[in-house]
This record gives structure tokens, C-alpha cells and sequence, in this order.
């Protein structure tokens, strides 16, 4: 065991070669990009040999750097698949960011199927309503929103998006003309969702409503349209998934968009065990 490198400086390597980057890695590991570097030439040093190719905008690995890696990087998956079958229930612990109205109308209910499936993890769901904020918390998983997968991320299309107008259940049978004359028209007031009506109505020939009322979130919009006050254009994911859409119906045609929901994870990130279940499980409940 006297040969074996210095055992901190492992982790740090093989961060490097994942993100092919200082900063990254460093902020990966929760450390500055300067205590990166000492480890990587520590273990240069203690080796004899240069690992990486460094310059201004980019690291590349060395033809060493690049055979040490792939045998590093499998050692440490072993480790942490080791660790993972051993570790108590509540150190089994997985975040997942996602929109707080996502969270509320499709994961949330969904948790005793996960409990079923996986009772040795636990599951932390944070909500946002900035959905960058994750790769800055460090979250395991996310649920973004997007035309494509997020920069420096890797991940899976969940479910493409489209415009509705739910109103309620007793109305989604008269006349758009008529729904709209006596329902109040609501609107989320965040500035992802100020387009949502001027689309719709544009797709659907339909006046854009010259008054609104506004809430600060999609919940409390479905919540109002349930209670029989007023229709809402709202993102398709946001009541088709929810298992609480009782007294709810959609009127006119749904919009097309480009967008789309991802499951994602930060590229070249070495998701524990506990996570590859929770992204295997979302997955499949997604469908």
C-alpha cells in the first residue's frame, strides 16, 4: 500500500477530466479552482508525469492523464457503488429541483409509488421558480424547461410542451365566444408567462382579453378556475399530469411549442446509486 498516489487528490483529478474544466470542477467539489490545481500537481508530482494540457480556455487530458483517468475514474464508480449498498436509509438522500407547480401538481402526488419502489431513499424536493437556480444549489436531478437541454447539462426529454385554456368542467362545452364573455380572464404574473395569452388567442383567432386577473402562480390560477371564477392559459404538462384536475376542462385548440420538460444532471456528473434509481423511477412515471 506504499504506492498508493495521495488519495485527495483523486476525486479532484478525475473532476478535472469530467469537466474538462478548472472552474467547474472546482465548484463541483465545493472548493476554490486554486486548491484544484495544488492537488492536480501534487499528484503530477507524485507520479512524475503530466496528467493534464493546460491553457487559457481549456484542459485536455495527456495520453498518461487519459489511461490513469479511465482507471481512476472506474475505481472511484466501484467506491461509490460500494458505499452506496452500505450507507444507512436516511444518508440515501436525493435532491430534485423542479418547479414549485410541477412539484404540487404531478410529483407530489406521486410519492407513495415511490415509496413502494424505493423505501431506502429518501427524496428532497426543492422548488424554484428560477429554474438556473439548481446548477448553483447543486442539485442531483432537475426538471427544466426548454427548447433544448440546458448548457453543460446531459439529461432526457420528459414531455413536449403546448398551450390550453382550461376553464371549467361545466363550460368546456360552450362556445369559445361564450366562455370568455363570462369568465374573468387569469394570468400568472411572472415574466416567463406573459406571452402564454397573446399566444393562444393569436392561434386560436380569438381578442386577446382587454382585462386580467392576475396570481402569482399556476396552483392558485387551476385553484381559481375549479372554484368556477375564471379561465386560464396554462402549459398542457400542468394539468394533464395532475391527478387533482377534478372540475377542470380545456377549450378551443391547443398551441404547439418548441419547449419541452428535461430531466437532467450536470454533464459528466457521477450520479450516486440513490440517484440513478431516482432518474430510472422519474422516467418511468413520466410516460
Amino acid at each position: 500500500m506504499n504506492t498508493l498516489p495521495p488519495m485527495k487528490a483523486l476525486p479532484v483529478f478525475d473532476a478535472v477530466a469530467r469537466y474538462r474544466h478548472f472552474s467547474r470542477a472546482a465548484q463541483s467539489l465545493h472548493v476554490t479552482a486554486g486548491a484544484v490545481s495544488q492537488q492536480i500537481k501534487q499528484l503530477e508530482h507524485y507520479l512524475g508525469c503530466q496528467l493534464l494540457e493546460r491553457s487559457n480556455k481549456s484542459v485536455d487530458l495527456t495520453p498518461e492523464g487519459e489511461r490513469y483517468w479511465r482507471a481512476i475514474h472506474q475505481a472511484l464508480q466501484t467506491i461509490d457503488a460500494a458505499t452506496q449498498e452500505l450507507k444507512p436509509r436516511h444518508q440515501q438522500v436525493v435532491d430534485i429541483r423542479l418547479l414549485a407547480t410541477l412539484a404540487m401538481q404531478w410529483l407530489i402526488p406521486l410519492l407513495p409509488s415511490l415509496q413502494q419502489a424505493h423505501p431506502d431513499i429518501e427524496l428532497r424536493i426543492v422548488t424554484t421558480w428560477d429554474q438556473t437556480k439548481w446548477a448553483r444549489d447543486d442539485a442531483d436531478l432537475a426538471i427544466v424547461y426548454g427548447t433544448a437541454l440546458p448548457p453543460d447539462t446531459e439529461g432526457e426529454r420528459l414531455w413536449q410542451d403546448s398551450l390550453i385554456l382550461v376553464v371549467p368542467q361545466a363550460a368546456q362545452s360552450l362556445p369559445l365566444a361564450k366562455i370568455m364573455a363570462r369568465y374573468i380572464a387569469i394570468r400568472v404574473d411572472t415574466p416567463s408567462r406573459q406571452m402564454d395569452w397573446p399566444q393562444w388567442c393569436e392561434a386560436n383567432s380569438f381578442t386577446l382579453p382587454e382585462q386580467f386577473t392576475s396570481v402569482s402562480n399556476t396552483v392558485q390560477a387551476l385553484q381559481a378556475v375549479r372554484m368556477g371564477v375564471g379561465v386560464v392559459v396554462t402549459h398542457a404538462p400542468f394539468m394533464q399530469l395532475s391527478s387533482a384536475n377534478v372540475g377542470l376542462g380545456i377549450a378551443g385548440q391547443a398551441v404547439a411549442r418548441d419547449e419541452a420538460y428535461y430531466l437532467v444532471h450536470a454533464a459528466g456528473q457521477r450520479l450516486s446509486r440513490s440517484a440513478q434509481l431516482i432518474k430510472q423511477w422519474v422516467l418511468s412515471v413520466a410516460t
